[in-house]
């Protein structure tokens, strides 16, 4: 896009007009105003104007946004940015429900070079799936000519629709809350050797967080997600299991207390709760002190295989620090024991 000012001045001064067009492409134009009345570092929409169809205003909007720093500004000063439109997807996961701490855990490209490549870490490129492999979208089960994939194994059916593309997560834990984005990215694009940056950009980002001092102490400030309504909650969990012995508690020691004034959600479970993981239906699940008084009792019905317990006693009340032994006795009469800690 080729920019142009019409007057000379200051960004947020005055009256400053810029205006711009697709280079190469004249019929598309635009302007914005910089003068007294824009913040400098905002940033605007730059839409077109269709000069093909002079009797209608036919606007289109690309999808670009620019902001201008405080400085000076020549008149018939100009520059060119080049971005292309759409590049890939970004997949983002993190743990707060703001989206402060997300990171980029897998992308998927347009670009043909990089389809059914590891651009995404171990994981081959999902878009590889959805244009070379029409098995997934029927029924059928697709055999993986790479190998086991991660943690799919060698075998995927998926059914997915004609728009449908799929990331699984092979980093995620039973019982665990995590937050989910996706966005689209574009790269740089040098405008005068016409090659890609290596610089990506994201149509939501996430601002680093910094370190402030309070009371003499230093403390992380999280800075929350641009997108944050469009972030998607996702609860890990697996169908009932038949073995007691892959019963565990998560968080296992449960905190509360200081350890959330120095790192929120210390131990990803901002609900106040802990989760008994793999149970099997119709269990039947006590928990004791270590003298042996009970303090909590549920029957499983299922169908899931996670349990969540509000850490509160058979009169409602939370229970305190200490060391806890839970028991878990099945239906066929197998039974089994382990303990967890809560620290308050």
């Amino acid at each position: 896009i080729f920019f142009r000012s019409r007057a000379s001045g200051q960004v947020g001064q005055g009256q400053i007009e810029i205006i711009f067009e697709v280079r190469r492409e004249e019929f598309l134009t635009g302007s914005i105003e910089v003068g007294s009345t824009y913040v400098p570092g905002t940033y605007l929409d730059v839409i077109f104007d269709d000069k093909r169809t002079p009797t209608v205003n036919d606007m289109i909007d690309l999808g670009f946004q620019i902001s201008l720093a405080p400085g000076a500004v020549d008149q018939q000063g100009s520059f060119i940015v080049g971005l292309e439109d759409f590049e890939g997807y970004h997949i983002w996961r993190g743990i707060r429900p703001d989206g402060a701490d997300l990171t980029v855990i897998g992308e998927l490209s347009k670009e043909e070079a990089f389809i059914g490549q590891n651009t995404g870490g171990n994981f081959v490129d999902s878009l590889y799936f959805h244009v070379i492999v029409p098995e997934l979208r029927s029924s059928g089960v697709w055999f993986s000519p790479f190998g086991a994939v991660e943690c799919l194994g060698t075998r995927i059916g998926l059914s997915l629709q004609s728009d449908e593309l799929f990331w699984f997560d092979c980093n995620a834990f039973n019982g665990f809350t995590y937050y989910y984005a996706v966005t689209t990215f574009d790269r740089d694009y040098g405008v005068t050797s016409g090659r890609q940056g290596l610089v990506k950009f994201d149509n939501c980002t996430v601002v680093q967080d910094s370190v402030i001092i309070v009371d003499g102490r230093p403390r992380r400030v999280f800075v929350p997600y641009e997108c944050s309504d469009e972030l998607r909650a996702l609860t890990m969990e697996v169908d009932t299991q038949a073995d007691p012995a892959q019963i565990y508690v998560v968080p296992n020691p449960y905190r509360t207390g200081t350890s959330r004034l120095t790192t929120e959600n210390y131990h990803n479970f901002p609900d106040d709760v802990v989760r008994f993981v793999n149970v099997p239906s119709g269990a039947s699940m006590k928990v004791y002190t270590m003298s042996g008084d009970l303090v909590w009792e549920f029957e499983h019905p299922g169908p899931k295989g996670n349990v969540i317990w509000d850490t509160k006693n058979r009169g409602g009340v939370l229970i305190t620090s200490g060391v806890y032994i839970f028991r878990v006795e099945l239906e066929n009469g197998d039974s089994m024991f382990g303990r967890f800690v809560v620290i308050r």
